[in-house]
């Protein structure tokens, strides 16, 4: 007899595996966000959750959070979520193959998962336990789960075994384990984000509390749609003026700094001749020179655009984590949009 809360796992996995392989805030209470110790520390056991009905478990969202050159904030939604095209992609694209793989990585878009989950124990926020929230969550979370539903051959090979994830009955509690860390970037300045790499899974066993509890859960986990649903996302002209205007906005002048004026000219100066164009290297246009694991590969390029994807985390795409910061300010602008509509 089957279990009452069981999903059909075949149909589950090909969804999730669609979803992740496709080329998002506090203000909203739905969602959980880890409250780190003063030692800049985390740790909980959480368990993932099923969405309602056969909705896919997991999906897996772009955005773009940076400052522009006259400190105006970039943060949107990247269309590229639901497979269109983005402006700025599309700038970092033309940045990268031009050698500016410094402003490219700038400008990268921030790659997070979405799912429901329900806290078994959050030691630093206590009143969180037995509750169910959406969870966002950055790279490493999301490798950890595609992995444990899908080893990869070596793991395999050394006698791991699929975990139903999402599952009642066969999954598996999560320990999710958070430490903040500092990386100096390229640009000279510092950015702080959880690095969740010490996360694991537990030996599958079914979530204690039985049917009562799973229905429980069942009435509080909520639909994943709006987070991919076209209709949330700016066209690729609104976006393409917002990135113009944050982009290209004159620096502000430091206070005690007066602007240079600029000299009149006293005297008739002759016109200078033009430099001539120099010609430019034939460009091959079927690859590309990345660095994929710290290594120089030659990758293909895909459409039009010419937009590379050797791996889903090579630059100029993807930043390693979106920091919390990021989290609010992408989930306030969403809840906004919503609002307004």
């Amino acid at each position: 007899m089957p279990n009452k809360f069981s999903r059909n796992y075949d149909e589950t996995i090909a969804k999730l595996e669609a979803e992740a392989t496709k080329s998002g805030a506090q203000s909203d209470p739905r969602f959980y966000r880890p409250k780190f110790s003063k030692d800049g520390s985390f740790s909980a056991l959480i368990r993932f959750c099923p969405a309602p009905g056969s909705e896919v478990p997991m999906v897996k969202v772009f955005g773009h959070n940076f400052r522009g050159n006259g400190g105006t904030r970039y943060v949107e939604e990247c269309p590229t979520t639901i497979s269109k095209n983005c402006p700025v992609c599309d700038a970092n694209t033309e940045a990268w193959n031009s050698g500016n793989k410094d402003l490219a990585r700038r400008r990268s878009r921030n790659k997070s998962g979405i799912a429901n989950i329900y806290i078994i124990n959050d030691p630093q926020t206590p009143e969180n336990n037995g509750k169910v929230f959406l969870y966002r969550f950055g790279k490493r979370v999301m490798e950890k789960v595609m992995e444990a539903n899908k080893p990869s051959e070596k793991n395999i090979a050394l006698g791991k075994k699929a975990i139903k994830v999402f599952d009642y009955y066969e999954g598996a509690n999560f320990r999710l384990v958070g430490q903040q860390k500092t990386v100096q970037q390229s640009n000279g300045s510092s950015a702080t984000f959880p690095d969740y790499t010490a996360s694991e899974f537990d030996n599958p066993s079914a979530l204690d509390g039985g049917d009562e509890l799973y229905e429980r859960i069942e009435s509080q986990i909520s639909s994943l749609v709006e987070f991919i649903d076209p209709k949330k996302f700016k066209s690729y002209e609104e976006l393409e003026a917002n990135f113009h205007k944050a982009w290209d906005s004159a620096p502000k002048v430091p206070s005690g700094q007066p602007m240079q004026a600029t000299q009149p000219q006293t005297q008739t100066t002759q016109p200078q001749p033009q430099p001539q164009p120099q010609p430019q290297p034939q460009q091959e246009s079927a690859k590309a020179t990345v660095a994929v694991d710290g290594q120089e590969q030659q990758v293909p390029f895909q459409g039009d655009q010419q937009q590379f994807t050797p791996t889903d985390d090579a630059p100029p795409f993807e930043t390693q984590e979106a920091s919390d910061e990021d989290d609010m300010s992408f989930f306030n602008r969403v809840k906004k949009q919503a609002q307004s509509k």
